[in-house]
């Protein structure tokens, strides 16, 4: 069965987006009454105005494109403000120095690119955005997924357990394993006046934890299946579905043939499963009349130059030529959210879909995915065939 993500509602949290740009910027500085300032370039560590629209275009949840904001220099300091923002700027900054200097720019976002030899882990992306800041009794668990914020809130360490007899200034700890594929927790509290034990610190939940699924079968691939790196891949989707358009009509157009079309489970040799309990009015087909669905129909796309199809020993997939010269690596059939009963044979649906199968990340695609009933990676085995139209 595949995971997926539950968004959830958390009351009593405080909540706001921190952003971490990779190269240029480390920390938020001030919030004003209309945006955010961010810190560009200290003395130590300079901002390159020659470079300034690419480096400004790399900052997330910048405004929208066309926007005119204005770099704001003041003694070696530099900072990005709004147009609207300026006179709040220099109230800000310029009573610290008259040494000041203001440049506009204009919002230009740039779109992620993957060469296909490159891996998440060793590219230091930019677009991945950073996860929300969610404080829970003095623990960021806005690193974790939403499910694993769920079970912190309301079963592993509710406010009852935080919050019980006896118990003052309670305190959370949570953290990634070094391997990314689980979460660990310890909690703490005061013993309170008229207790025994009284002004102690008592600590608990030390051996509680989080566990994604087990990844051995994954072997050396294991980092692309771990629960971080699902949620980094989740909030990169996230981020690409609003920023690149030619990526959003690309799944649009997936979601759309994974609405019409059901797996048979019938004609795979490998399910041995209850009887499949088929949907009235939808086509059926298995993973090569997928891939033919997507070579008859792609090229309607306005962004797509040409398809291909790949065939091995076991499987079909795609893989799409965007005018902008960048591959989409496509596999329908593993991308759609629909799934199967084995004990009853009943079809149905996740509120998700298998991100890693549309992807620009080649090394992701070849090696996230196991076969039915195997242990091989269905898109890195036996010889190719390949067929391209456009």
């Amino acid at each position: 069965m595949k995971k997926f993500l539950i968004f959830i509602i958390i009351t009593g949290c405080v909540i706001y987006f921190k952003t971490d740009i990779k190269y240029y910027i480390s920390n938020l500085f001030k919030k004003s009454d209309l945006d955010i300032s961010i810190t560009l370039g200290t003395e130590e560590n300079p901002f390159d105005w020659s470079t300034a629209e690419k480096q400004i275009a790399s900052v997330p949840d910048l405004p929208d494109e066309g926007t005119e904001i204005y770099i704001l220099s003041v003694s070696g300091n530099v900072r990005l403000v709004k147009a609207g923002e300026i006179a709040w700027a220099k109230n800000e900054y310029l009573k610290q120095s008259t040494n000041y200097s203001l440049k506009p720019v204009t919002v230009k976002p740039q779109i992620p690119t993957h060469t296909s030899n490159q891996s998440r882990e060793s590219s230091q992306d930019p677009y991945i955005p950073d996860p929300p800041l969610i404080i829970y009794y003095g623990a960021d668990i806005g690193q974790f997924p939403p499910h694993v914020r769920n079970w912190i809130i309301n079963e592993g360490f509710t406010k009852s357990k935080m919050e019980g007899n006896g118990k003052i200034n309670p305190r959370l700890n949570a953290w990634w394993s070094d391997d990314g594929n689980s979460v660990r927790f310890e909690a703490s509290y005061t013993v309170a006046y008229g207790y025994s034990g009284a002004g102690r610190r008592e600590t608990w939940g030390s051996g509680a934890y989080y566990s994604g699924g087990d990844l051995q079968v994954y072997g050396q691939y294991a980092k692309y299946k771990t629960l971080k790196f699902e949620y980094g891949l989740k909030r990169e989707v996230e981020y690409l579905l609003e920023h690149d358009s030619a990526y959003a009509e690309v799944i649009n157009f997936a979601k759309q043939l994974c609405s019409e079309i059901e797996y048979d489970w019938s004609s795979f040799d490998s399910y041995k499963g209850a009887r499949p309990v088929k949907s009235a009015g939808m086509r059926y087909a298995v993973c090569s009349g997928y891939s033919n669905e997507v070579m008859n129909k792609a090229l309607l796309l306005t962004c797509i130059k040409s398809v291909e199809e790949w065939t091995g020993p076991n499987h079909a997939w795609n893989v799409i030529n965007l005018f902008d010269d960048r591959r989409l690596f496509f596999d329908l059939t593993w991308f759609d959210n629909e799934h199967i009963n084995e004990e009853t044979g009943e079809i149905y649906q996740t509120d998700d879909y298998d991100w890693e199968n549309i992807t620009f990340d080649e090394d992701l695609f070849r090696h996230s995915n196991i076969g039915y009933s195997t242990t091989i990676f269905i898109h890195d085995q036996g010889k190719f065939n390949r067929i391209v139209r456009k």
